[in-house]
């Protein structure tokens, strides 16, 4: 699932874009993150566990909907920011466990600057 709004201002005729992204992958997922050029990835947060209702990601497996990796956001700040295309796997070994028996997902926020 991706939603993607887009912000832009217009100068002398010419529109400068900055795209803004939320990026949500189930658990053993990959989440492909691109901007276009000349653009670059700049991540506002990155959250690896459950932290809403079940209907994101649907899996028997939810025992929390309230649980986060306490490394997501600067593990993915650090893989992604400044470069053009990303991939970042939601998994254990790439974020820890936040919530062992839970079947988490990866919901990345950016923008393309």
């Amino acid at each position: 699932m991706a939603i993607i709004t887009l912000r832009g201002l217009l100068i002398l005729g010419v529109i400068i874009a900055n795209v803004s992204a939320d990026v949500i992958v189930c658990e053993d997922e990959l989440a492909y993150i691109k901007c276009s050029y000349p653009s670059k990835i700049k991540v506002s947060s990155a959250v690896y566990g459950r932290t809403t209702d079940r209907r994101i990601c649907p899996h028997p497996s939810i025992r929390t909907t309230d649980c986060r990796s306490s490394t997501s956001d600067n593990k993915v700040k650090a893989m992604c920011n400044g470069k053009r295309i990303c991939r970042v796997k939601a998994d254990h070994r790439q974020f820890g466990d936040p919530c062992s028996g839970t079947y988490k997902y990866l919901e990345v926020k950016y923008e393309c600057v």
